[in-house]
């Protein structure tokens, strides 16, 4: 399936994970990791998941962004966009993907958090608040993205369980498995995360049905120091029956602004737009 086939709905899903990950789990290097994988106590355990749920960028910010889908053949398409973020009771991300090609454009509004909401521009202009029972209905048919991707209510869930230690990408990691309230109607059975010792930070996320199969998988490749903080530079999105790879790239950062709290309401959308002046930004190659 085509990027720009329904792409709306697909850049919808996917460009919300990434900027709950961006938003939500970023920090600067704290404690060199071990050498070996280590076994974490339940104490350190539980300080560890609990920092990682407390990590966000200080400041707002502005970023540029490519989003780039490749198939199983290696074919690649791309779209560019730009995001505005920032702390208000918990993280607010506001996002604009141009018209561009084959794409009509989007416009969309997300907080994240325990009381997770978003919206977005519709076809005809108005303002569509995401439905949540729908969270784990795929967007797109055959395409595994969903709503569920979006918000990542998951980083809050209190059903929290460590399993140990592990490596990924010879990195040393701390992995903890994540279960939905008993009334969650979603298909979402657990999430397991996989924290970075020296960051302690998001490295990866697998994301299973009811039926126990992994629909989705995300991977922080690489990350930078920009303005004095740690950022998420480029992220990878799986999907794990197609292995279909949608990449997000942040191009360029501007960190530490002081952005209007109207740009951040659904009422602003099509109407308010942040402005920030290029000289603020750092490139990001």
């Amino acid at each position: 399936m085509k990027l720009f086939s329904q792409g709306r709905k697909v850049i919808l899903s996917v460009l919300f994970l990434f900027f709950s990950t961006l938003c939500g789990v970023i920090a600067q290097p704290h404690n060199i990791g071990q050498p070996d994988t280590r076994f974490l106590s339940q104490e350190g355990a539980t300080e560890a998941l609990n920092n990682f749920r407390r990590q966000r960028i200080v400041g707002d910010y502005a970023m540029r962004f490519i989003l780039e889908k490749t198939d199983l053949k290696g074919k690649k398409t791309s779209l560019f966009g730009s995001m505005w973020g920032g702390w208000r009771e918990g993280n607010v991300v506001r996002l604009e993907v141009p018209k561009q090609k084959e794409f009509n454009g989007l416009e969309l509004l997300v907080y994240g958090g325990q009381d997770a909401k978003a919206w977005m521009i519709t076809g005809d202009g108005s303002i569509e608040k995401l439905d949540e029972k729908k969270y784990a209905t795929p967007i797109v048919d055959e395409f595994v993205f969903t709503p569920f991707h979006i918000l990542m209510p998951f980083i809050y869930w209190n059903d929290a369980t460590y399993t140990g230690g592990a490596k990924v990408k010879g990195r040393n990691v701390q992995k903890f498995e994540l279960r939905p309230p008993k009334d969650y109607s979603a298909d979402v059975s657990m999430i397991r995360i996989y924290l970075d010792d020296v960051y302690n930070a998001l490295i990866k996320a697998e994301i299973f049905d009811k039926a126990g199969t992994m629909q989705t998988e995300l991977t922080v490749s690489t990350i930078k120091k920009v303005q004095d903080q740690w950022i998420a530079k480029t992220i990878d999105l799986i999907d794990a029956k197609k292995k279909d790879k949608l990449r997000l790239i942040v191009k360029e950062a501007a960190l530490n602004l002081d952005i209007e709290n109207s740009i951040f309401e659904p009422e602003g959308l099509k109407k308010l737009y942040p402005k920030v002046p290029q000289n603020v930004f750092s490139d990001m190659d």
